[in-house]
């Protein structure tokens, strides 16, 4: 796998991250522009970003299965013209004094746009994991990752410069989403240029010996369940972590975040280059280490240690950088491992399903669980569920490794 490879896959991800952030940032003007508020309603804007996440599951599940029955590349190959049609459609939504259920149009166009992207992330991170030899798989993957954060960078800075032109919702909105077409297309057009021989290799050959035969018979289908809900439990030890951080951590980017403040923006930008740097040499570290107990053991051991310092006092930046530190380690460590034993034939649908329900779920219920237990009984007791997190996913690990392990025996 060489450089355009790398670029033609990984871009992908970048504009299906900032498409997830742009939707974020822009709740408070979907609630102005397409709910008739007078004034910024961030609840009522996030309606269409919560409605789109049902389309995720279906899509998960789809492309999953596509890439494990047609092949990696052929899966994902077009998806970037899709979204960028769903972008286009977005420009020319109109606004609630023109059309009363304009909302309800901005809903549908979004459930395309989950329906597609619900599989780029997965299948694009298996892919360089299966075709990528050992002793550079963690540092392929980290370009993974780097893209998620690259796609949030831009999507926030492109916001704040739109909001620097204009005080328009309505105009804020469409710019931002001819921005998201303008990047779908030339992704598509990279993919085309770049990726063209491996859709003709998944086409012709690839993996043709080990699944064409796939079906979605009985016993695949408990395969897939029952590693969606492994993959679900190791997972959540990612959500949980990132929301708990957000919640109840002295927090450098502020209680309330909005996209006009170039401070907010600085620190939000030092904070994702800071773990950009941490994956980086965790991966390195990962790499380096052959042995998958000893990664195993790191991937769980160091950030718990390092959630531990945190919650002693050192002051609120270096408090939260040092929380950040440990959770950034566990997703580069683990996923690698979490490939590995999950079996090729349903690797993709497997692990698109429990990933992406997972951060579903998690979206929507983990912010009042920490709220509830915060109330009622304080802050240690509010980082309980992190803690069950990583307790379960270490005994989902342990049964993956000895399955293997009496598999090859």
């Amino acid at each position: 796998m060489n450089f355009k490879h790398k670029v033609a896959l990984f871009s992908g991800i970048v504009v299906e991250w900032f498409e997830n952030m742009a939707f974020l940032l822009l709740a408070a003007q979907i609630g102005q522009v397409f709910f008739n508020q007078t004034s910024y309603d961030e609840g009522q804007g996030l309606i269409p970003f919560a409605i789109g996440c049902f389309a995720t599951f279906l899509g998960a599940f789809y492309y999953g299965y596509l890439a494990d029955k047609k092949g990696r590349v052929r899966s994902i190959f077009n998806t970037p013209i899709i979204m960028g049609l769903s972008s286009f459609a977005m420009i020319f939504i109109p606004s609630y004094a023109t059309f009363t259920y304009s909302w309800v149009l901005i809903s549908i166009v979004r459930l395309f746009q989950r329906f597609v992207v619900a599989g780029e992330n997965g299948v694009i991170s298996i892919y360089v994991f299966e075709n990528t030899k050992v002793g550079r798989q963690f540092r392929n993957n980290y370009f993974s990752e780097a893209a998620v954060l690259l796609g949030i960078l831009l999507a926030t800075f492109a916001l704040y410069l739109v909001t620097l032109y204009s005080s328009n919702a309505h105009v804020q909105f469409r710019i931002i989403f001819i921005i998201s077409t303008i990047l779908s297309l030339f992704v598509f057009i990279i993919r085309k240029l770049f990726l063209f021989d491996k859709y003709l290799d998944d086409k012709k050959k690839y993996l043709h010996k080990n699944i064409s035969s796939l079906k979605i018979n009985e016993s695949s289908l408990r395969d897939i369940i029952k590693y969606s809900i492994i993959v679900m439990i190791i997972w959540s030890i990612v959500p949980l972590s990132f929301f708990y951080k957000f919640s109840f951590l002295p927090n450098i980017l502020n209680n309330s975040f909005h996209i006009e403040n170039s401070i907010i923006l600085k620190n939000l930008t030092l904070s994702m280059l800071f773990q950009l740097f941490v994956m980086y040499a965790v991966s390195f570290i990962g790499d380096k280490i052959l042995k998958r107990n000893i990664i195993l053991a790191l991937g769980f051991i160091v950030p718990l240690l390092f959630y531990a310092i945190s919650f002693l006092y050192f002051g609120q930046i270096l408090q939260f950088y040092i929380y950040d530190f440990g959770y950034v380690f566990s997703p580069v460590l683990l996923l690698i491992l979490l490939f590995d034993l999950i079996p090729m034939q349903i690797r993709c649908t497997a692990f698109n399903i429990g990933f992406n329900l997972i951060v579903t779920v998690y979206s929507l219920l983990t912010m009042p669980l920490y709220t509830q237990l915060y109330n009622n009984f304080g802050w240690f007791i509010s980082f309980l569920p992190v803690l069950v997190a990583y307790l379960l996913s270490f005994v989902c690990f342990f049964y993956l490794i000895h399955k293997k392990k009496v598999n090859l025996a």
